[in-house]
């Protein structure tokens, strides 16, 4: 039970930084510039601390590396607070990588603990409830902190305040949660080796790479994209909400009926809806057609939430070894993941991408579109014991 508290925090401060950050810098410069400088670093970043993170999570215990990037995360935090008014690149480029860091060490930590607390009869009806837990949480975060940022000039440094509190309180929990490490050593050498102990190894690293290659750009450049087109942080909330609303309610009834066999199909399903809506950009780039598509997109990423994070959890599952390589594959996906990430921000960069650039961001949303369906296509190629 104290677990749950604890996620339910983390993925409290999460979605404010996550959500919020990005938006911070763009209303600071009206440049994509500085946001892709910091999600260089801030991706960079997160392998070193899962490698770091797992050599302290099988020495000592998990919760060591979730303290460590809990206060990592509070430094991030407090360091834009202070310097919010004189962010050069150097400065981005120091707080991305800290706040990397702060990600990494909490990913190997999470997956670990989450791992001993949880049952794992059903992983695909695990992630879809977790889907809900942090759907309801965007339901009211964002247009909360909106409304926040909408009374003054400093609404972005309250909120920032808030998610250093609620991080405060994570660390409080976190030191009282008993949990085991799962081994005593980090065995660098064999999760890197393909396919090592897992047939599906490979198989597994092309997935999680092309769905990092998604990640790179819904977590940076998309919420920009419809802060521009809805005008203002508010309208962004609303039509946000209205977002969450739907995931909410598919999440409810996609939860009625997935299960570990299904849920293949389901992605599928998705996959086809979200590729499908992608390409109307051929044709028309108003608000109306993006509106469809981030309908679609949050109707694939509900069912992403259960289908895909559920054949990650089975294709780890048939190594032989996976017990004593847990931390070891965290670091292996937040590798990949990473590496996958920085390709379209590092081209995007080299392009030097404009927000009124229609045409570069109308190619960067169809390929965006069409990225579950070779996801798809990567996982479907698992040997037959690993069924997606």
């Amino acid at each position: 039970m104290l677990w749950k508290y604890i996620d339910l925090l983390s993925s409290a401060s999460d979605i404010i930084l996550k959500t919020f950050l990005a938006l911070f810098l763009w209303e600071t410069a009206e440049n994509l510039y500085p946001i892709l400088i910091f999600s260089v670093a801030y991706f960079a970043a997160i392998p070193l601390a899962s490698l770091i993170g797992g050599a302290l999570s099988n020495a000592i215990a998990p919760k060591i590396s979730m303290l460590s990037g809990i206060w990592m995360q509070v430094a991030q935090i407090i360091l834009i607070i202070v310097l919010a008014s004189s962010l050069d690149t150097f400065l981005l480029i120091l707080i991305g990588i800290i706040g990397g860091l702060g990600e990494g060490f909490k990913n190997i930590a999470i997956r670990d603990i989450a791992d001993q607390t949880r049952s794992h009869t059903n992983e695909a009806k695990y992630y879809t409830e977790r889907s809900i837990q942090n759907e309801l949480l965007r339901l009211f975060i964002p247009l909360s902190c909106a409304l926040l940022i909408g009374t003054g000039t400093t609404g972005y440094t309250v909120i920032f305040q808030i998610s250093v509190l609620l991080l405060v309180a994570e660390s409080l929990l976190t030191s009282l949660v008993q949990v085991q490490n799962k081994s005593t050593d980090f065995n660098l050498k064999e999760i890197l080796t393909i396919p090592g102990t897992n047939p599906n190894k490979a198989t597994l690293i092309k997935g999680v790479f092309m769905e990092g290659l998604s990640e790179g750009v819904t977590l940076t450049i998309l919420p920009i994209i419809i802060l521009v087109f809805v005008g203002s942080i508010l309208n962004w909330s609303i039509l946000n909400t209205a977002l969450v609303l739907i995931s909410i309610f598919a999440s409810l009834m996609i939860e009625q009926i997935i299960n570990d066999t299904n849920s293949k199909s389901l992605y599928a399903i998705g996959a086809l809806l979200y590729a499908s809506a992608s390409l109307f950009f051929i044709a028309r780039y108003n608000f109306y057609i993006l509106a469809i598509f981030l309908i679609a997109k949050t109707l694939m990423f509900v069912i992403k939430d259960a289908g895909y994070y559920g054949s990650i959890d089975k294709l780890m599952a048939q190594d032989k070894n996976e017990t004593s390589l847990f931390s070891e594959y965290q670091f292996l996906i937040d590798l990949v993941t990473s590496i996958a990430r920085l390709i379209p921000l590092i081209l995007l960069i080299i392009l030097g991408i404009n927000i009124k650039d229609e045409t570069l961001i109308r190619v960067m949303l169809i390929g965006l579109g069409l990225v579950p369906l070779f996801t798809l296509t990567m996982l479907g190629k698992s040997v037959p014991s690993s069924d997606l």
